[in-house]
């Protein structure tokens, strides 16, 4: 009896430093494994179907605080609006990191516009995009300023993972860690000035499925993963 209590002590104890183990590389992931980096600018065609870069006009600008709240945590940003035949506007923007930091996730939607003036006036909800690859699972609220309301459709990576809910991006991490990886992250935000809420998320999806088929199949994954 004292045997098998002396066993399950020993056993639970190396249980134990098995999760503190990777508690601790989910804290701070152990450095080597990064993958290759990314030019955000060549990556993403700056033409593709319908729609080309109109440089003349611009995303929310950030403020100096919160820029240099992002060049700490993101090594690349890209912010570009297109514009179709039609007039119609679609607004991208990503960020892009190749050692992901926990910070990553203040930089939601959610967070960043009311932080440059704007009111949440649809909160975040579940969504998916279908593209020629797969299902992306997506986030989409509604923000205004003013007379501007702004849908919103957004999500984000972290290695092979499209990962939308925080419980998941902390399970992805988790397991990098425990492989001495550290995974690369993405955040990609698709978004267009309109009232019509549910007009502008199908355009956006639209535009969203004709972007990721411009991208080469190496880099597409890097941007929502292995579907």
């Amino acid at each position: 009896m004292l045997a098998k209590l002396f066993s399950l002590r020993f056993l639970l104890v190396g249980v134990a430093m098995v999760l503190a183990v990777g508690l601790s590389f989910a804290i701070e992931p152990p450095k080597g494994g990064k993958a290759d980096s990314i030019d955000l600018k060549k990556v993403v065609p700056e033409a593709f179907g319908e729609w080309s870069l109109d440089p003349q006009m611009a995303l929310v600008v950030p403020s100096p605080d919160v820029e240099a709240g992002l060049a700490k945590v993101y090594q690349q940003t890209l912010s570009r609006t297109y514009m179709n035949p039609k007039g119609e506007r679609m607004m991208l923007s990503i960020a892009y990191t190749g050692d992901i930091d926990r910070q990553m996730d203040v930089h939601r939607p959610e967070f960043c516009y009311p932080a440059q003036g704007f009111d949440v006036v649809v909160k975040t909800q579940d969504g998916t995009v279908s593209t020629n690859v797969g299902q992306v699972p997506v986030k989409r609220l509604v923000a205004s300023h003013g007379s501007r309301i702004e849908p919103i459709t957004y999500w984000i990576t972290v290695g092979d993972t499209t990962a939308t809910k925080g419980w998941e991006r902390k399970l992805v991490k988790l397991r990098y860690g425990l492989t001495g990886q550290i995974p690369e992250g993405m955040l990609v935000r698709v978004s267009s000035i309109s009232p019509e809420t549910a007009t502008a998320y199908q355009h956006q999806s639209e535009f969203i499925k004709g972007m990721l088929g411009a991208i080469d199949e190496k880099n597409r994954k890097r941007f929502v993963g292995t579907l």
